[in-house]
C-alpha cells in the first residue's frame, strides 16, 4: 500500500539524517511523488474528500487507521532528530504536520506548473517559515503565542487525531 510505503520510508530517511526539516520535505515529498499517478483520479474525488462525513474523506471515522498510521509517520520523524519546540506544542506537532501535508496535496492537486514547480516551491518556502515557526516556539518572550496557538487547536474536531499524551 502506499502506506506501508510511506512508512517504509520515513523509517529509511531518518536513519540517514537527524534533520527534521530534510525528514519532513521528504515525507512530503515522496507522498506527492507515490499519489502521481493517481493524481487525476484525486482531483474528481478532491470534492468528496472535503465532506468529513463522506467516508472517502481523509477526515472520516472511515480513514481513522489511515489517518493514525499518516500522523505517525510525522511523529517517528520528531524521534532522534534535531527538533527543537517548545514542550507544550510537542504533542500537537504530528497532528500539525499531517495537517500541513493536506494542504500541501490540496494545493498540488490544482497545480498545472510544468513538473508541479509551483508545488514545489510551496514546499520550499511554506517549510522554511513553519521551521522558523517552530523554532520561535521556545523563546519565552513567545510564549503567549504558544497558548494562542493551543487554544487554535482546540477548536479543531475530534475526528482529527491528537496525540496522546
Amino acid at each position: 500500500s502506499t502506506q506501508d510505503g510511506s512508512e517504509e520510508r520515513a523509517r529509511q530517511t531518518n536513519e540517514k539524517t537527524n534533520d527534521f526539516s530534510a525528514r519532513i520535505k521528504d515525507i512530503i515529498e515522496f507522498k506527492l511523488t507515490q499519489l502521481g499517478e493517481y493524481r487525476d483520479f484525486l482531483g474528481q474525488l478532491a470534492s468528496h474528500a472535503l465532506v468529513p462525513k463522506n467516508a472517502l474523506s481523509p477526515f472520516s471515522e472511515e480513514t481513522a487507521d489511515v489517518r493514525t498510521r499518516a500522523i505517525s509517520i510525522f511523529e517517528e520523524s520528531m524521534r532522534g532528530s534535531d527538533l527543537k519546540i517548545a514542550k507544550e506544542l510537542l504533542p500537537h506537532l504530528p497532528r500539525l504536520l499531517w495537517l500541513y501535508q493536506m494542504a500541501i496535496i490540496l494545493y498540488w492537486l490544482h497545480d498545472d506548473s510544468t513538473n508541479y514547480a509551483q508545488s514545489r516551491k510551496l514546499i520550499l518556502v511554506s517549510q522554511n517559515i513553519l521551521i522558523k515557526l517552530i523554532g520561535l516556539s521556545r523563546v519565552p518572550v513567545l510564549r503567549q503565542l504558544n497558548r494562542t496557538m493551543l487554544s487554535l487547536l482546540e477548536l479543531f474536531p475530534d475526528r482529527i487525531p491528537k496525540r496522546k499524551e
